[in-house]
């Protein structure tokens, strides 16, 4: 859920699509101002209300024990949805219909096993209808989906980590991120 309008200095989870797009695009630019503090990124909408409203239902329904809990890792801030002790459980609302686990959720989910040492996470997408946006309902469990996600450590470590690493470089010595800065320093640094 997110509740914290502060979103500079941390990357978090919700961030990981940023970290692995190209630092040299407008959308990648426009979040690492967000990032150092430059700039405010708006993130609510009747769409990000309302699915923070059904996401705490829908928990509350599939029987989470655990909600909300904080994970800080150096510059990674990791903000679970829910969790019990044998996984993370990310909720996410959909208006469109959801066959098949995203690449942004799917990394996502990565970064929040990594943060937790949990090692398989539950994706329960929930099927949002125009009604839902206008008001609160009840849930309608055959409007669920869920999928198991496994850990993927060399991705973790091998993908996420020294571009995550880079840009806590990046932060630290106040210089903009860039696709050839990233192969120079991952060649200086072998990416930690």
């Amino acid at each position: 859920m997110i509740t914290d309008k502060s979103r500079d200095y941390y990357i978090g989870a919700s961030d990981t699509h940023f970290v692995m797009m190209s630092f040299d695009t407008k959308t990648f630019q426009r979040w690492w101002q967000t990032k150092i503090g430059a700039e405010v990124m708006e993130i609510e909408s009747v769409y990000t209300i309302a699915g923070n409203i059904y996401e705490q239902r829908i928990l509350d329904e599939i029987f989470v024990p655990y909600r909300n809990e904080q994970f800080i890792v150096g510059q990674l801030r990791v903000n679970l949805d829910g969790r019990t002790d044998q996984e993370v459980v990310e909720v996410k609302t959909s208006k469109k219909p959801y066959t098949k686990v995203r690449t942004d959720h799917w990394q996502q989910t990565q970064v929040e096993m990594f943060a937790s040492c949990l090692t398989k996470a539950r994706l329960v997408v929930y099927k949002m209808e125009e009604a839902d946006y206008e008001y609160i309902r009840d849930i309608d469990l055959d409007r669920l989906k869920t999928f198991t996600i496994e850990y993927d450590e060399d991705w973790v470590l091998n993908e996420y980590m020294p571009r995550f690493n880079y840009l806590t470089f990046c932060f630290n010595e106040e210089v903009a991120p860039s696709n050839d800065g990233f192969n120079e320093w991952k060649g200086v640094t072998d990416g930690y």
